[in-house]
């Protein structure tokens, strides 16, 4: 075990055994909203409070690879923020009772892991239905998990983690700290007018999880051709102010102006998620 210090958020990561390349192993990646040490191990069934963010997969890379795709991923250069909704039933016999987190940055996280992940040689999902357009982020209910959530709760977790899996035990190989900032993160919504009801949603999404949101200006009637340039480098003045940019774009789509904005973003070290593939 060796720590990296200097740069946030900070790794903590366990080499353990090497694993042969032709050896198939199974992993997830999960948020945790305690400290775990990484090398602990635990019956599956005990699972600390935690929202799976990458549900179990096997490759036959080793798991330093594993861990380097979710660096990739970028998955721990922000907070993440869980509101709590309604109550659901998971589990093949639906007899997990959970409740769901409803988070458009937890959709974009995932996203990002499965597409990273996508690229370890030999991966495969054990279940595709939960992956991409079928996660559902949710936290199991189990007293002993030490995490009571109500419907409308807002929580951070602590930590993401990555786990490798065994028949009944799972051991913790890699941890990222999540740094809390002093301030509610800052984010740019992004995307063409025809998706003003779908960027309605998102900012209402974000708010209630605790997010500071900078939306796209709205105006009845029409814009003129004098006015439409001055709207978008006030929108360009918006991703200057956010932490990062997240595009709305239904079906993949994104217009001319959009492509601009996700350009100007990249150029000043923004990061970009976006609500569906592209």
């Amino acid at each position: 075990m060796w720590d990296v210090s200097g740069a946030i958020p900070m790794m903590r990561y366990h080499q353990g055994t090497p694993i042969r390349s032709a050896e198939v192993k199974r992993f997830c990646v999960v948020a945790l909203f305690e400290p775990i040490d990484v090398g602990e191990r635990f019956q599956r069934r005990e699972w600390p409070a935690h929202v799976t963010l990458a549900s179990n997969f096997v490759t036959v890379d080793m798991a330093e690879r594993v861990v380097e795709a979710v660096k990739e991923a970028n998955v721990v250069d922000h907070p993440l923020t869980f509101r709590f909704g309604r109550l659901a039933q998971f589990g093949r016999s639906r007899d997990v009772s959970v409740r769901l987190a409803e988070s458009v940055h937890t959709d974009a996280v995932h996203r990002a892991l499965a597409l990273r992940l996508g690229g370890l040689r030999g991966f495969a999902e054990d279940d595709p239905t939960h992956w991409r357009d079928g996660y559902h982020p949710h936290l199991t209910l189990r007293a002993e998990a030490g995490v009571d959530a109500s419907e409308g709760d807002v929580r951070a977790p602590s930590h993401v983690v990555v786990a490798r899996l065994a028949e009944s035990e799972a051991e913790i190989v890699a941890s990222f700290e999540l740094t809390q900032p002093d301030r509610p993160e800052i984010v740019c919504i992004c995307g063409s007018a025809r998706f003003l009801p779908q960027m309605r949603e998102v900012n209402r999404d974000l708010t209630l999880s605790g997010v500071i949101v900078l939306a796209p200006g709205e105006a009845k009637g029409v814009i003129s051709a004098e006015q439409k340039p001055v709207l978008d480098a006030l929108h360009l003045r918006k991703i200057d102010l956010a932490d990062r940019v997240l595009v709305v774009n239904p079906g993949g789509y994104i217009g001319e102006s959009t492509d601009r904005e996700i350009a100007y973003a990249r150029a000043a070290g923004k990061s970009v998620s976006f609500t569906d593939p592209v």
